[in-house]
């Protein structure tokens, strides 16, 4: 899982569509890594240290299943606020 936090002013729903749209942008602010493997019917908890912020998290990572794409272009993409 990767996440972008946003700077000030940038859409995160416009983030969330070219991502889930694999579209190849600048993303508006700063790549950020929190690692966490998930397998199908499984939950893993990990704990981040990350700054206040909005942030748009992704998981890239592809497999079989997806045929060479990026779990983010199935909708694996989501919004978190960090107080």
């Amino acid at each position: 899982i990767a996440g972008i936090r946003l700077d000030k002013g940038a859409d995160p729903a416009d983030v969330k569509r070219k991502l889930i749209a694999g579209e190849d942008f600048e993303p508006p602010g700063e790549f950020v890594s929190i690692i966490g493997v998930v397998s199908p019917g499984t939950t893993n908890v990990i704990q981040a240290n990350l700054r206040p912020g909005v942030y748009v998290l992704a998981c890239f990572y592809g497999d079989r299943a997806s045929a060479g794409h990026g779990h983010n272009e199935f909708g694996m993409v989501r919004q978190a606020t960090v107080r």
